[in-house]
């Protein structure tokens, strides 16, 4: 090496600003090339053919048809030689469905419990019919191609719709003419959701905008599949005219369901409404008014008739 070179870097000692600017670029190189080489590893691991990058989640309600994807592209995966679709009970899988080329219909007798239910739906898809609580399972499709076997994971989670909620009134009154600071128990009830329904209560005094109510107590049973019932109560004193609504709501695709009960206070000013009130009190002060004035002009008029 020549006088004030340090091996491959060849740094001039009169060029201090050019060794820091070598050292950076070599450095800079070796961080880029790591980078690369773990891009492109990740890129293996996470896009190797044949597997799909992620499981997919199907939410029916018990009783519905439902599609089950399955992966599949014919201009990288290649021609379909055989789609094996399976379930995964009590941790053994079993064939659902298989169907090879050229056949039609499915080659295997699935489980007991999906004879006549299961189909493919176009190429790979799977459809099930009719879903019950217990098809909440893992799926797994393999499309075995000439180039590539994609493998498709599809958990399926099952719901059940829940009754509309109820609403029991105690002690039972006439909710058309109760008097005002009755003091009543209000119990929400929805039976059969699963997951149970999640009951919350609102109040609308005088057609005012709706308002939360805290409950008195909430309570929930299920069975050993997760159906179960809820219910939920609040204690009131009923003093203005009032709309109590129950909700009954949940996860998708579970349907919000509600129901209400409105009270009519017994006559007077308690029974009204607040725009009722004010424009009876503003009709009170106009007829006093006109009385005054109508008297006034009586007491004006009179000397002036006795001339």
């Amino acid at each position: 090496n020549p006088p004030g070179s340090f091996g491959i870097f060849a740094l001039c000692p009169e060029s201090p600003n050019r060794r820091v600017d070598v050292l950076t670029e070599r450095a800079m190189a070796f961080l880029t090339t790591k980078v690369t080489l773990v891009g492109f590893v990740i890129f293996l691991v996470f896009n190797r053919p044949g597997v799909s990058q992620s499981p997919y989640t199907v939410r029916p309600l018990t009783g519905d048809d439902v599609i089950l994807p399955c992966d599949y592209d014919q201009t990288s995966d290649g021609t379909i030689i055989v789609v094996t679709w399976s379930v995964d009970i009590a941790g053994t899988s079993q064939n659902l469905y298989v169907r090879t080329q050229g056949g039609s219909g499915n080659s295997v007798t699935p489980p007991s419990q999906y004879v006549g239910r299961v189909e493919l739906d176009g190429a790979t898809n799977l459809q099930l019919s009719n879903v019950a609580i217990d098809d909440e399972q893992e799926y797994r499709c393999v499309v075995t191609a000439s180039v590539n076997s994609p493998t498709t994971v599809v958990n399926l989670l099952t719901f059940v719709q829940w009754q509309k909620p109820t609403i029991t009134v105690t002690p039972s009154v006439d909710e058309s003419n109760i008097p005002a600071g009755t003091n009543l128990t209000l119990t929400c009830s929805s039976t059969g959701g699963r997951p149970p329904a999640d009951l919350t209560w609102t109040v609308s005094i005088d057609g005012g905008t709706p308002t939360s109510v805290q409950p008195s107590s909430n309570t929930t049973t299920t069975d050993s599949q997760g159906v179960g019932d809820s219910t939920v109560s609040i204690d009131i004193t009923v003093s203005r005219n009032s709309e109590y609504t129950c909700t009954a709501a949940g996860p998708e695709p579970i349907v919000t369901e509600v129901n209400s009960v409105a009270f009519k206070v017994q006559g007077g000013l308690t029974g009204l409404s607040t725009g009722a009130i004010i424009g009876i009190v503003f009709g009170v002060l106009g007829g006093l008014a006109l009385a005054g004035v109508g008297i006034a002009f009586l007491v004006v008029k009179k000397p002036c008739s006795e001339k």
